[in-house]
């Protein structure tokens, strides 16, 4: 009983994870403030869902991981865009140890490159995160073309069309 109940609480978080991999238009789509409000009771949820399965299942970790991931987009997304490099030491913590926990979390390494965009600016960060999302989910279309963009922005344009042609197949 206790898995079932655990696996309904993190259904919706999972669900949620999927959409964006897959980049369906109704997650993809969602204004920042619904995001915020959809997605406020992951952390919690996962939390509880980890604690239901006790420390030695399997899922423990992943669960885990997907709640520091969902607790650092969330407060990403509450705080402004401004460079402040406190909040992107406390975000890149949670992002961390979200990887430390499951290493081919695509979705944490693409919001570590968003830190090292905006907020602590390093583009060799910011290109080192990217590509390691990309290399985790090679067919993952938004950091492709995001990181595409970024080459078209920095006038790369040799590295920003091999990008896209290598990944059109």
């Amino acid at each position: 009983m206790p898995r079932n109940y655990a696996a309904a609480l993190q259904d919706d978080a999972q669900q949620a994870i999927n959409n964006l991999m897959k980049m369906e238009p109704t997650e993809i789509q969602i204004y920042r403030m619904e995001r915020l409000k959809k997605y406020a009771a992951y952390p919690r949820l996962l939390e509880r869902a980890a604690e239901l399965l006790g420390p030695e299942h399997y899922m423990r970790t992943t669960l885990q991981a997907r709640q520091l991931f969902f607790e650092g987009w969330l407060l990403q997304m509450e705080s402004p865009l401004n460079p402040d490099s406190a909040l992107a030491e406390n975000l890149l913590k949670k992002y961390r140890r979200a990887v430390g926990l499951e290493p081919d979390l695509p979705l944490a390494y693409y919001q570590m490159s968003t830190v090292f965009h905006r907020l602590y600016p390093s583009p060799d960060s910011l290109l080192f995160y990217r590509n390691k999302s990309i290399e985790l989910a090679p067919s993952w279309t938004w950091a492709i073309n995001q990181t595409a963009f970024h080459f078209i922005y920095s006038e790369k344009f040799e590295i920003a069309k091999a990008l896209l042609k290598i990944n059109k197949h």
